[in-house]
């Protein structure tokens, strides 16, 4: 089959019959296929990731307010990149 068909019977595709996408399907769960999330992420254009700049990672208020920013995050199932500035302003404009 091809990798359209078989793309369309992974994510549920009407364009297919229920027999084809059933049999897929299920080969795929055999085979413990998983979809992968940065190739997902590629064709449609979101990463479902978010940047956290901080200042440091030492200052408890800091961790706190980075334990809720995440735990906000995985229930929206949005991952959470973190760096530290250490109150370097050049540090903070680059991300790192």
């Amino acid at each position: 089959m091809s990798h359209s068909t078989v793309s369309r019977a992974l994510h549920d595709s009407p364009l297919i019959s229920a027999e084809v996408r059933q049999r897929i399907q299920s080969l795929a769960q055999e085979m413990g296929y998983t979809p992968n999330a940065v190739a997902q992420s590629l064709k449609g254009k979101r990463t479902n990731t978010v940047g956290l700049v901080v200042t440091s990672i030492s200052d408890p208020f800091i961790i706190r307010v980075v334990r809720g920013v995440e735990d906000v995050a995985q229930a929206a199932n949005i991952s959470v990149f973190l760096s530290a500035s250490y109150n370097d302003p050049e540090r903070e404009a680059r991300g790192h």
